[in-house]
C-alpha cells in the first residue's frame, strides 16, 4: 500500500509540533497511514477527507480503528466543516493538485481553522519539480496533476495575501523514501547522483530546496466572520 512522501518524515515533523488534544484535519490524508501513527501516539480528535473512496476504504480495511474518522468528501472545492472547528489543518503533497488554490486557502482552509489555526503542508518546488519531470518523464507537471505548483516567493505571497501569519518554511532532510523513488526512477547509477545533487540542493537556502515544508498561523480573532 503505498502513500505519497514519506509517512514517516511526516509524522516526525507534525509531532514535534502538535499537542495531543488538537482538533486535526487531514485534506489528502489518502489511505490514512500518517493519522493512524498518530492515533496510535495518543491524537485522538482526528479527521482525514479525501475525494478518492477506493483509497478511503483500503485505509478503512488497513486501520479499522480510525475507520470512523476517514470521510469521503465529493466537492474537493469545499469543506463540509463550520468556521473555526480546527485547531490544526495539513495536507501533503496536495497543494499542487489544488484548482483556484488562493481562493481554497482563504475560503476553505483558513476558514475552518480556529483563531490562530495551524497550517501544516508539504508541496514541491516549481522549479526542481518541473526539472525532475522533464528528465524523468519528458513531461511538463501538469501532465501528472501538479497544477498549482509554487516558487517560495509566490507561496510566501499567497499566504500572506490569504491572511495567514507566521509563515516558516522549514528545512527536512531527503529521507529513504526518496532515494528509493530516485533509485526507481533513474536506475542506481543515476538515481545516486541525483540523491547527491538532491543533498546539495537542500543545503541550499529555501528557495533551491526540492520541497517546502511550511506553517503558518490564522490571523484572526475569535470574532471574526469570514
Amino acid at each position: 500500500m503505498q502513500e505519497r512522501g514519506s509517512v514517516e518524515q511526516s509524522f516526525n515533523f507534525v509531532n514535534s509540533i502538535l499537542n495531543k488534544e488538537d482538533n486535526i484535519l487531514e485534506i489528502g490524508c489518502n489511505h490514512g497511514s500518517l493519522l493512524n501513527l498518530l492515533f496510535d501516539d495518543g491524537y485522538k480528535k482526528i479527521t482525514g477527507i479525501d475525494i478518492r473512496e477506493e483509497r478511503l476504504n483500503i485505509g478503512k480495511e488497513t486501520y479499522p480503528k480510525i475507520k470512523e474518522h476517514l470521510f469521503l468528501v465529493e466537492n474537493n472545492q469545499i469543506l463540509p466543516y463550520k468556521d473555526n472547528t480546527f485547531d490544526v489543518v495539513m495536507l501533503f503533497d496536495v497543494l499542487e493538485h489544488i484548482p483556484n488554490v488562493a481562493d481554497y486557502l482563504y475560503h476553505q482552509i483558513y476558514r475552518v481553522l480556529k483563531p490562530d489555526g495551524l497550517l501544516i503542508m508539504s508541496t514541491p518546488n516549481k522549479f526542481t519539480n518541473t526539472i525532475f519531470h522533464l528528465l524523468k518523464d519528458r513531461k511538463h507537471p501538469v501532465n501528472f496533476g501538479h497544477i498549482s505548483l509554487q516558487t517560495k516567493k509566490s507561496l510566501n505571497k499567497m499566504l500572506q495575501k490569504t491572511k495567514f501569519k507566521k509563515i516558516k518554511f522549514h528545512k527536512l532532510k531527503i529521507n529513504s523514501y526518496y532515494h528509493m523513488k530516485l533509485r526507481e526512477s533513474f536506475g542506481w547509477l543515476f538515481g545516486n547522483l541525483f540523491i547527491f545533487l538532491y543533498k546539495i540542493v537542500n543545503k541550499l537556502p529555501a528557495a533551491f530546496r526540492t520541497n517546502y515544508w511550511v506553517t503558518a498561523l490564522t490571523n484572526k480573532g475569535t470574532s471574526e466572520d469570514i
